[in-house]
């Protein structure tokens, strides 16, 4: 298995190109299948991806449980959820591009976060503490008011 790439090295992957390419397997000439084989594959390594993101596993993930491993309990304020998309590195996407943060220091938190996420791999649960997800939220509900 490959290096997982942070999101913003990954590059678009030209996915009607990717097909054509994938028709190519079937050739009865079997160095243009080897060909189409190794020239898909290096497409998927350079756009970051992994072949198992780019087809899926089957199934997909249960939306249930997905969301259920992204609540995170907080031992004052109780579970919490990301209040953009369906995930904190949604969410902290959101945030970031924004720079959300009221000062230097969170926008500093806020990006470091994303590094940190951008590692994560699948649909397990993040890799964030109950206190940074509540600072986070608590980034999310200040800018909320500010819209209203």
């Amino acid at each position: 298995m490959g290096r997982v790439m942070p999101d913003e090295q990954r590059k678009s992957l030209d996915t009607r190109k990717l097909v054509a390419i994938l028709g190519r397997f079937t050739s009865s000439h079997d160095p243009e299948a080897l060909a189409a084989a190794r020239l898909a594959n290096r497409m998927v390594r350079e756009a970051g991806l992994t072949w198992e993101e780019v087809i899926g596993s089957g199934s997909g993930p249960d939306p249930d449980i997905y969301g259920k491993q992204q609540v995170i309990e907080h031992p004052e304020r109780g579970p919490l959820a990301p209040p953009v998309g369906r995930t904190w590195k949604e969410t902290l996407r959101w945030l970031c591009a924004r720079s959300a943060g009221e000062d230097d220091r969170e926008n500093e938190f806020l990006d470091d976060l994303c590094r940190i996420l951008a590692k994560q791999y699948g649909y397990g649960p993040p890799f964030i503490s109950p206190y940074q997800a509540a600072w986070v939220t608590n980034i999310y509900d200040r800018i909320a008011q500010q819209a209203e």
